[in-house]
């Protein structure tokens, strides 16, 4: 995934899910962990003020999977997250997996070909063949190919 670390999170609110999930699976490998995240918590990142880039992320999330339950829950967050959230808004997150999988490949396969306008590069950026870079392009880009 391509991210540039020193652009601050809060401008890039649509990555937040994605990276959240992103993280939470190579942490959940790394540690040999199987945690998942709560409705409730996803909502307070979404609208915490995030004053560091994606890394600060990243690192919240790994400490996450070390010190939490099965499930991350609000209760879990550091009081920084927790104090300083945005006026919170319940948000639609996607109702299924299959969704949520979808809307994930959806926002990393625009971003990567936003970023990078060729099919042999999105694919390595996102390690996957370029056979299945070009069809879901061709699948999540339409709108954006040739202009």
């Amino acid at each position: 995934m391509h991210t540039a670390s020193s652009e601050k999170l809060r401008e890039r609110k649509e990555d937040i899910i994605p990276l959240t999930y992103n993280f939470l699976n190579k942490f959940n490998e790394r540690y040999h962990e199987n945690k998942v995240i709560s409705e409730e918590c996803l909502n307070l990142l979404i609208h915490y003020s995030w004053p560091g880039n994606v890394r600060q992320l990243e690192n919240l999330i790994e400490r996450l999977v070390l010190i939490s339950d099965s499930v991350i829950l609000m209760s879990d967050l550091p009081e920084m997250i927790t104090e300083n959230v945005e006026q919170v808004t319940q948000i639609d997150l996607p109702t299924s997996l299959d969704k949520a999988l979808d809307e994930t490949k959806r926002i990393l396969i625009r971003k990567s070909y936003q970023t990078y306008k060729s099919s042999r590069k999105v694919a390595k950026d996102l390690s996957i063949s370029q056979t299945k870079a070009s069809a879901l392009i061709r699948e999540y880009c339409g709108d954006l190919m040739n202009k």
